[in-house]
């Protein structure tokens, strides 16, 4: 079996139009980023490209012309972030580096994968608005990012920096910031004319908090560096921002700078589908939308936890955007392919790497169980039987992994294991003494389950563990009689809303006391995540005639704050920008829950079979009577549904 590192996946492209009779001139850009990161395995340097034609083909060899950019900085610089890769550095007068004839790198033949996925659009620019301006006094210390964020700011009005486009010379230089609208994910581009040598810096954020773009957050820099020479115009192919704000501090002016046409890029995947969805409820129809664009901006080569900070394929992130993106635009090549790289980048014990691709010295094991849960899903929602028969040694491989010892899983003492499940006490990062928790067991059973259900549809045998003793084990050891409670650890007298939650749902109890601790803020319970909460969602919604009505209110509590607060897509934790030491990010699919919510429980439309062979089509009764118009998308059917007071109206 090829691991991803054996596979090499490659773009097609018709440049028939491009070409002229006679001599043609083929000159690509590459990049090689040299440093593996959460979302880059490091390899030898290379391309490869064939030209084909109808009478033969070009391909490249020792015959091609190579030479380092004249004007992108190569070598070590800074990052952006540990999982991102690297900051640009571009000085548009450069310098010409000779040709030479190319070097083969190895005579390992890869398998060569075509792109199992669509080619991003590239949209039209989009310029945003400047919304403050002034002048800058420079320090000088540090990287470009901290540089920025240092820089000291005097706010003057617009006609004493501006002159239309052009941008009068000032002594210490100049800065402006502009608001682009919405959060965007794209290219940085820009047309200039200055002087050689004139330095600007560019920043992006998501956010004013600082009362300026947050280009520095600890070890990261959200900024880049452009060197001018005279006229230019300029996108950077090479790095995808994502924010709402820019901010471009202009120094080393010795005259004008004219600037215009600054802005963002948008880098789309070319959804074939998005479901038609309104309802009565204002505040759930903005959050529809707002969670489908959050979904949107965190898809490109494959899923992505956030575009600003990381632009990483998670297990369990996927899991959760995968689901809502079953509904929202009936996708499934894209949610196969990211399977694919998850599945392809294992540890020789069997557990996924942290990311893909990417090769991390650490796993969590509990993102590795997520997987399992995907694949179940992918398959019901999509009815691909092969890609689960082909996928299904992965899972065996997963649950193997784990050590079952008296009844109980437990968790391995190795470094190498992050034992995390939400960003929450205890269960951030359990204390590697630690020999059981309650979560790992319930979520192992969830998987154990999830693995025969996948086996039930693909006609083969199931795991054959014993999942009832663990259920029964684990409830005998981390049941709290007097609280009425799962611990989540013995060792500690803390008490999660997902451990009950996972608690529920792997059948340890039926108590429905319980539930109504999980929906009363109980003072006891540590409040799920948002990244967590479908788990706490789907609990409830075993009852859901009961608690329908205060997930309801929930949901406008918790979300509406963010859609109150101006999101234009969902935050990372309800912290917002202030989470993890003012790195929060606010656009972060795992958000996007209420996708899957109302689709599923509101509009009570699921898959009963694979693919959608069956299915139940049952809406819920609000309290509200929150009328609801649905589109239904599936590999073999839409369907558009009217819904009033929980009963199907008209449907087509």
């Amino acid at each position: 079996e090829l691991t991803e590192t054996d596979k090499k996946y490659y773009d097609e492209y018709d440049v028939s139009d491009l070409l002229v009779k006679g001599e043609n001139l083929l000159e690509i850009e590459a990049y090689h980023q040299g440093r593996t990161t959460s979302c880059y395995t490091a390899d030898h340097p290379n391309l490869s490209f064939a030209i084909i034609m109808n009478d033969g083909c070009v391909t490249s060899d020792t015959n091609t012309l190579v030479r380092p950019h004249p004007r992108y900085k190569s070598g070590d610089i800074e990052l952006v972030t540990v999982q991102l890769g690297y900051v640009f550095d571009y000085n548009s007068g450069g310098e010409e580096h000779p040709f030479r004839s190319a070097s083969l790198v190895s005579d390992f033949c890869p398998e060569y994968v075509k792109r199992p996925i669509k080619k991003l659009d590239i949209l039209p620019l989009e310029t945003g608005k400047i919304t403050t301006q002034g002048v800058i006094k420079r320090e000088n210390r540090g990287t470009f990012a901290q540089i920025m964020q240092k820089d000291f700011l005097s706010f003057r009005e617009k006609n004493e920096i501006f002159d239309g486009n052009v941008i009068k010379k000032q002594e210490g230089g100049v800065y402006f910031v502009v608001d682009l609208g919405r959060e965007i994910a794209g290219h940085f581009a820009m047309d200039i004319d200055a002087p050689e040598g004139t330095i600007l810096d560019i920043g992006y954020g998501e956010h004013l908090d600082d009362l300026r773009v947050r280009a520095s957050v600890g070890h990261r820099n959200f900024a880049n560096r452009y060197t001018a020479c005279g006229k230019d115009s300029f996108v950077c192919y090479f790095r995808r921002f994502a924010g709402r704000y820019l901010q471009i501090h202009i120094t080393n002016m010795t005259g004008d700078v004219k600037i215009e046409n600054h802005g963002l890029i948008p880098v789309d995947y070319p959804l074939s589908r998005k479901a038609d969805f309104s309802c009565s409820d204002y505040l759930f129809e903005k959050l529809y939308a707002v969670s489908c664009d959050t979904l949107k901006l965190c898809m490109h080569e494959h899923y992505e936890d956030c575009p600003w900070r990381e632009q990483s394929l998670y297990a369990y992130d996927s899991l959760v955007q995968m689901l809502c993106g079953y509904y929202a635009f009936g996708e499934y090549e894209f949610a196969k392919a990211s399977l694919t790289l998850l599945s392809d980048n294992r540890r020789c014990k069997g557990f996924l790497h942290l990311t893909a691709p990417g090769e991390s010295k650490r796993t969590i094991p509990s993102f590795s169980l997520a997987f399992i849960l995907s694949l179940e899903k992918y398959v019901l929602y999509s009815g691909d039987i092969a890609f689960g028969k082909e996928r299904l040694s992965a899972c065996r491989d997963i649950l193997s992994s784990f050590e079952i010892k008296d009844g109980l899983v437990v968790n391995d003492p190795d470094e190498i294991y992050w034992h995390f499940f939400e960003w929450t006490p205890v269960l951030e990062e359990m204390d590697h003494a630690i020999r059981a928790d309650a979560c790992t067991n319930f979520y192992y059973v969830l998987a154990c389950r999830a693995y025969d259900r996948l086996c039930a549809y693909l006609g083969v045998d199931g795991c054959g563990i014993d999942t009832d003793t663990i259920v029964k084990t684990a409830h005998k050891t981390f049941f709290d009689e007097k609280e009425g409670l799962y611990k989540t650890v013995l060792e500690s007298g803390l008490f999660h809303e997902l451990t009950q939650s996972l608690a529920f749902l792997a059948g340890a109890t039926n108590d429905e006391k319980i539930l109504d601790c999980l929906i009363s803020q109980d003072a006891r319970l540590i409040p799920a995540t948002l990244s967590t909460s479908i788990f706490k969602y789907d609990a409830l919604m075993t009852q859901r005639e009961k608690y329908i009505d205060r997930m309801t209110d929930e949901i406008a509590r918790v979300w509406g704050d963010m859609l109150f607060s101006g999101a234009s897509s969902l935050w990372e934790t309800s912290d917002g920008a202030d989470a993890f030491a003012n790195a929060g990010s606010l656009c972060h699919a795992w958000s996007a829950v209420p996708v899957y919510l109302f689709y599923k429980y509101y509009v009570g439309f699921e898959p009963t079979a694979p693919g959608f062979e069956s299915f139940r089509l049952s809406p819920a009764k609000t309290a509200r009577n929150i009328t609801f118009d649905a589109q239904l998308l599936t590999p073999i059917f839409e369907k558009k549904v009217h819904i009033e007071n929980g009963e199907l109206c008209d449907p087509e």
